[in-house]
């Protein structure tokens, strides 16, 4: 079985739609369905957003249901300008922008601060294989915070070298996931540009196009994993 993440219902529900047998077996504490994808059993789970609330699904899901495998879907803000809405990135590896202990010398960045999760490359290269457009490989970077201030976004790319995008979820998920030594995968399409003016704004239009390419991706991720 291969568990899916997503924070927001309409991430969620972009997956769903490329599956079959669905069926909504949990609403409390998180909302989980089971289905089929082309005949591969999956796990589809509805985190909530923020770190807290990614890293209790993770958890649970993969304390109940057992998963193979742990793929995060949905929607990211780009940091990077070589990065348009609806571009999908896919994390080498990850951290937490706003873990936050250098008042006793420990660093904020990937080269020496803590809790950073790296990507299993070889799984890495297997779905770099698949053929989608406008698809990145590169880190990413998660906290309880949609960033849209120059100032957040300027200190975020001068702390975390080469950093892509960044979510609300992620790292959370590839913490625990790591925790409990099962394979991940972060999938997240462009829904916003940080750097752009009026980024929410530009988040709540996108979201669906975001929600539609990631859920896409791991479609196909589900049937090149499955064999």
């Amino acid at each position: 079985m291969i568990g899916c993440i997503a924070a927001m219902q309409e991430e969620c529900d972009a997956l769903l739609e490329y599956c079959n047998e669905v069926e909504l077996v949990s609403t409390v504490p998180f909302k989980l369905y089971t289905a089929k994808h082309h005949g591969t059993d999956v796990i589809i789970g509805l985190s909530g957003i923020g770190k807290v609330s990614a890293a209790a699904m993770t958890s649970f899901m993969i304390l109940t249901y057992k998963p193979s495998l742990l793929i995060n879907i949905g929607s990211a803000g780009g940091l990077d300008s070589k990065l348009n809405i609806g571009d999908l990135v896919i994390a080498s590896m990850c951290a937490y922008h706003d873990f936050d202990i250098s008042a006793f010398g420990h660093e904020i960045n990937y080269e020496k601060g803590w809790y950073v999760f790296k990507s299993d490359e070889t799984l890495i290269k297997k779905v770099s294989t698949l053929s989608f457009d406008q698809m990145h490989v590169g880190p990413m970077v998660c906290g309880d915070q949609f960033v849209s201030s120059e100032e957040v976004f300027l200190q975020m790319t001068q702390r975390f070298n080469g950093v892509l995008a960044t979510d609300m979820e992620s790292t959370a998920v590839a913490h625990v996931a790591t925790l409990h030594q099962v394979p991940w995968i972060i999938a997240r399409s462009i829904s916003d540009l940080v750097f752009d003016h009026d980024n929410h704004v530009v988040f709540d239009e996108y979201l669906k196009l975001a929600s539609k390419n990631s859920a896409r991706f791991v479609s196909s991720c589900l049937d090149l994993l499955a064999n």
